[in-house]
């Protein structure tokens, strides 16, 4: 299966929370956390309601998330991923790992910061 051929976080520190919009091949989400070690759903979809929990470990921000299913017949999935930013905030590095009922797997996406877009040059 081959990756997107577009992604893009847009990250924003309000108060407490962090704003992550995700764009993926031109369809974007978004989820509010608030790094707190908490335990709050972030998500919830038809059969599946997303369970989040954020927090630093030095300078690294952690998120646990799991999957909840309504029903039995969808299988449940659980992530840990690591966010972290080189010393010159230039490079965000997301190490993840994902463990479902049919295995885990780890994955790694890289993402470098550019200028955000000025909606006035159209």
């Amino acid at each position: 299966i081959g990756g997107p051929v577009s992604a893009e976080y847009v990250i924003r520190h309000v108060g407490s929370k962090l704003v992550f919009d995700y764009t993926q091949d031109g369809r974007t989400s978004r989820v509010e956390i608030i790094p707190d070690a908490d335990e709050r759903v972030t998500e919830s979809a038809g059969d599946i309601e997303t369970l989040t929990r954020a927090y630093w470990s030095g300078p690294v921000l952690v998120i646990e998330a799991r999957q909840h299913p309504r029903s039995p017949s969808t299988p449940a999935v659980k992530w840990t991923s690591r966010w972290s930013l080189s010393e010159d905030s230039q490079v965000l590095t997301i190490e993840r790992h994902i463990s479902t009922p049919v295995g885990d797997t780890e994955q790694k996406v890289v993402f470098r910061r550019t200028e955000p877009k000025d909606p006035s040059s159209g």
